[in-house]
């Protein structure tokens, strides 16, 4: 990966983040795991209003991608939204479930590497 320019598309295994390059973070793999905590766990509302603050940030990203394709010039924008959800759902909340606050350090630990597609253009 010596000299690579690109960005670098992985899961959320930590090896990953020693590669020097940018990164951008599956997002396929985020909601498998979100939906595969929240079945497991099914009664646990802060859990489910956690990834219902998840999806109402990500689905309309996901729209605007289908819409008109992985375009920097059409998902900037969301780039506000980010930030509210980060200050809204992330930054200084104290949360009660244990899923919830690993959920929360996830999303914090990697918030650089979440939304490089919004700022690069055919990011997949």
């Amino acid at each position: 990966m010596k000299g690579y320019q690109g960005v670098l598309v992985t899961d959320f295994f930590s090896g990953y983040d020693a590669v020097p390059c940018r990164q951008q973070k599956c997002w396929v793999h985020l909601i498998r795991d979100l939906n595969d905590d929240l079945w497991a766990d099914p009664f646990n509302t802060e859990f489910e209003a956690f990834v219902s603050d998840v999806r109402d940030l990500i689905m309309p990203i996901f729209e605007a991608i289908g819409k008109h394709g992985p375009k920097k010039r059409n998902l900037s924008k969301f780039k506000k939204a980010v930030a509210k959800f980060y200050e809204k759902t992330i930054s200084g909340r104290l949360y009660e479930s244990e899923v919830t606050r690993a959920y929360q350090k996830r999303f914090d630990r990697y918030r650089n590497s979440l939304f490089v597609f919004l700022d690069e253009d055919n990011i997949p």
